[in-house]
């Protein structure tokens, strides 16, 4: 497992000071990939340090510890060729389809790479054949018409390898975010859609 020491992290998501750990490491392992020290291969973020919390109050998951007493923080990420920490995606928000794993934040940047797309998110529909189904819920400048959607399937179609392409795309008026600004992805993303 690739470990270093570090400070401060840069990573893609947001940027924070890891004062509070003394140690960072991204556990591939976990994700049944091979484990490479730096270069970019995803893992989940795991830290260990003397401010730690020793547990929940109500009992620890048993998936939150590993058995090192490292932290699994249910993120996961990769540190470059300098060493430095990138965050990429939630592990919880992998979307499995056709037995492949597809990050929404790939879904979602390619969308936003759309000059006519101010916000987006992906996540999974459960299908049965595929397990999944990846959609995607975004705003546009442009409204919710046809025209629109069919631009953005073919600009998916560029950009994204097959199994990774949204099979549906909901235009709607504003994404539910919480107080930190991050899209909420559970009920309230549902009921936006259900409203479309």
């Amino acid at each position: 497992m690739a470990s270093c020491l570090l400070i401060i992290m840069h990573c893609e998501l947001s940027c924070a000071k890891l004062a509070l750990f003394r140690k960072v490491k991204v556990n591939s392992n976990e994700l049944g990939l091979p484990n490479s020290r730096w270069g970019g291969q995803r893992g989940i973020v795991e830290v260990a340090g003397p401010f730690l919390m020793l547990g929940y109050l109500s009992g620890t998951p048993s998936h939150t510890f590993a058995a090192d007493e490292w932290f699994r923080t249910s993120d996961q990420g990769y540190f470059d060729e300098t060493g430095q920490l990138h965050l990429t995606g939630r592990v919880d928000q992998v979307i499995i389809t056709g037995g492949l794993n597809v990050h929404p934040s790939e879904v979602e940047n390619v969308l936003l790479q759309h000059p006519d797309v101010t916000d987006a998110v992906a996540y999974g529909q459960p299908d049965p054949t595929f397990g999944n189904r990846i959609h995607a819920v975004v705003t546009t400048t442009r409204g919710k018409h046809d025209e629109v959607i069919q631009d953005l399937m073919s600009h998916c179609r560029r950009l994204l390898a097959r199994h990774k392409r949204p099979s549906v795309i909901h235009v709607v008026d504003e994404l539910p975010k919480g107080p930190t600004g991050k899209v909420l992805r559970g009920e309230e993303l549902r009921s936006v859609i259900e409203r479309a």
